[in-house]
């Protein structure tokens, strides 16, 4: 009577194709969900986490069933290589952002004065919910000397015509202005007023002289409050909004300029809008719009 092998199989590894391709198929949906405004920054980090929290389990079944293979032949050797690479879509994704947020300085507000930051005109409400939001002065101070080369520019001329040149390197940066304060009076002379008895910047000829008519006195409570300023008289302040390209991060901008003698003091600031880490991104948007700023300038000169 002859004897019949059968051929041991693994259900580690069917079960680690499951849950691998389980787990990128979550990633992708909330990816997909968050990218379009469905989904929060603290909701995408938790659903993404339970995601790279699947992969995890698929890959240590995926492990297991490669050494039945391995150690007796068992079927499911196909299954385990798929597990692996199903998995490895929330897992890359996973290790590349802790990797960011070991290695960045535990900060989420980066300046290129940190004495003096440029103040923000407009506060961004977000909920955190879950995510740590706390910023030590160590981290602060490890900042600084990773970041040391995060500093204002100063180029000539007054700072209405950098301030043309902001707007323009801000589209470049994607960088979107929501508001701004002090670009109206920024090198804007004041209006002449006009003379009785005079038109077109010349006296009417025969014509008589002209009676000032008395007007009413204005009442004190009629009178327009001036405006209240965020930042110092003279400044010039942008605050504009981006998001990173594949993850869409949220990142607040501010950029000030200052008049300095003949020149003008651009610093600019970024804050990342949920975490206490920016993940290095803030000082990348800094240069990237510095860069773009100091492209204009050599443009316009």
């Amino acid at each position: 009577m002859a004897i019949r092998f059968e051929r041991p199989v693994s259900r580690s590894a069917f079960w680690a194709r499951r849950l691998g391709f389980l787990a990128a198929l979550l990633f992708l949906a909330i990816f997909a969900a968050f990218r379009t405004g469905f989904l929060s920054v603290p909701d995408f980090t938790r659903l993404a986490l339970m995601s790279a929290g699947l992969a995890a389990l698929a890959v240590l079944l995926a492990v297991i069933g490669l050494a039945r293979l391995w150690q007796v032949g068992a079927l499911g050797g196909i299954a385990a290589f798929r597990g692996l690479v199903y998995a490895a879509v929330p897992l890359t994704a996973a290790g590349i952002a802790a990797a960011a947020y070991l290695v960045a300085p535990p900060v989420y507000d980066l300046s290129t004065d940190p004495a003096d930051p440029p103040p923000i005109l407009k506060a961004v409400a977000a909920d955190q919910e879950w995510l740590p939001r706390v910023q030590t002065q160590a981290g602060v101070a490890k900042g600084r000397v990773v970041y040391a080369d995060l500093v204002g520019r100063r180029f000539d001329g007054a700072p209405d015509r950098v301030a043309a040149a902001v707007r323009r390197a801000a589209r470049a940066a994607r960088i979107v202005i929501v508001a701004s304060e002090g670009e109206e009076q920024a090198g804007a002379e004041p209006e002449a007023l006009p003379v009785p008895g005079i038109r077109g910047g010349g006296a009417v000829p025969g014509a008589p002289p002209s009676i000032p008519v008395p007007l009413p006195r204005p009442e004190p409570q009629l009178l327009a409050a001036p405006p209240l300023l965020v930042g110092k008289p003279g400044d010039v302040l942008f605050q504009g909004q981006t998001r990173t390209l594949i993850f869409g991060l949220p990142f607040d901008v501010v950029v000030r300029l200052r008049e300095e003698e003949d020149n003008t003091l651009v610093d600019v600031r970024t804050v990342a809008r949920y975490g206490d880490s920016d993940f290095g991104i803030g000082a990348q948007i800094i240069r990237a719009f510095l860069d773009a700023l100091e492209t204009e300038m050599l443009g316009l000169g």
